[in-house]
């Protein structure tokens, strides 16, 4: 598609709109360098509200994996089985930083060294509207779940932050209507601190998952009602099991590698009676790794993403939780160690 902008800058408005109105997203992201147009329309929530109506993959309803590796930037449309690429102005993800969590179109990064001891500044990045919010310093992120209101209107940012000047960590929820952090937790267990630790957030509960030695730890909860810590034993894994705690949804994850028995398993977690429950096991070679056994998942809507990397490539597969079927992606070649995948809803939104 032609990105001349003298040729969109004579166009009437009313006749522009149409078309922009019409464009698949991955064209949608190289206009915001050349139309001026564009941008303002970003804002303007009857424009969203005509986008969503389209064919344009913006609409879909799964989510993407976006795939992020130095300049080149692409995504996996679950419908199209296919990648697509993606304007590197759309999103840039420094070496320095890890993509923390993202929801709603929203995308949550922190860079991921001490540096010189100051506190990280974790920023929120809204990719459609190319804007972004640092949030106020509060200390090295360990790990952090970003959640959405159901209306769309506000999100809370869930972190497990360690002090550096204390040497101790804390758990913070911020509000993005006050734009301010508040302590749920100054004195969390030790054991969430350990390397490799995830949090994830489900119905008002936050799970921490002790980092890789999470059969000897097991999961803990906190109740961010009752401001309370517990523990969900996993005496059932051997100590040499891999694990990784996801939530899809109301959905609570536990994902299994043994090496004992070669499958990789995934749990859900049945509340009511607080045990798991096996709903999908996959042989370890439709898995591929180079990395000793250790796996990469991420959950979104009702998609759950293996992520293995070898040398030369990026192989994904993908398990949708309403209709139980296993779909894989097309291998995507040049995949580093240093690149970088995560989950994201291509959603227009204006919050930030």
């Amino acid at each position: 598609m032609e990105m001349d902008p003298l040729l969109w800058r004579n166009l009437p408005e009313h006749v522009l709109d149409v078309i922009l109105i019409h464009l698949p997203v991955a064209a949608l992201t190289r206009f915001r360098s050349v139309c001026k147009r564009l941008n303002s329309l970003l804002s303007c929530r009857s424009f969203l509200a005509k986008y969503s109506l389209t064919r344009s993959p913006v609409s879909f309803s799964q989510p993407w994996l976006v795939h992020t590796q130095g300049a080149d930037l692409k995504a996996w449309s679950f419908e199209r089985n296919n990648w697509i690429e993606l304007s590197s102005s759309w999103m840039r993800v420094p070496w320095f930083a890890s993509v923390l969590a993202s929801a709603s179109g929203l995308v949550v990064m922190a860079p991921v060294s001490k540096g010189v001891g100051r506190p990280a500044r974790i920023r929120v990045l809204n990719p459609f509207m190319g804007i972004e919010r640092l949030l106020p310093p509060i200390g090295h992120p360990a790990a952090a779940q970003l959640v959405v209101d159901s209306s769309g209107g506000r999100y809370h940012v869930y972190a497990l932050c360690e002090a550096v000047e204390r040497g101790k960590g804390s758990l913070y929820r911020f509000a993005s209507q006050s734009n301010s952090w508040e302590v749920l937790s100054s004195e969390p267990p030790w054991q969430v601190f350990l390397p490799g630790a995830t949090i994830d957030v489900c119905n008002g509960v936050v799970y921490c998952r002790a980092g890789f030695r999470t059969p000897q730890s097991g999961i803990w909860t906190f109740d961010v009602d009752l401001r309370i810590w517990s523990r969900i034993p996993l005496a059932f894994l051997p100590s040499d099991a891999r694990c990784q705690l996801v939530s899809c949804g109301n959905r609570v994850m536990l994902i299994t590698r043994m090496n004992c028995d070669g499958f990789l398993r995934i749990l859900q977690l049945e509340h009511a009676c607080m045990e798991w429950m096996t709903i999908l096991e996959l042989p370890n070679e439709m898995i591929t790794q180079d990395d000793g056994g250790s796996i990469s998942c991420m959950a979104q809507g009702d998609l759950f993403f293996i992520v293995s990397r070898t040398m030369r490539d990026i192989r994904v597969a993908v398990f949708d939780l309403v209709t139980q079927r296993v779909q894989y992606a097309p291998p995507l070649a040049g995949a580093l160690t240093t690149s970088k995948s995560f989950p994201f809803y291509p959603c227009l939104s204006t919050l930030v």
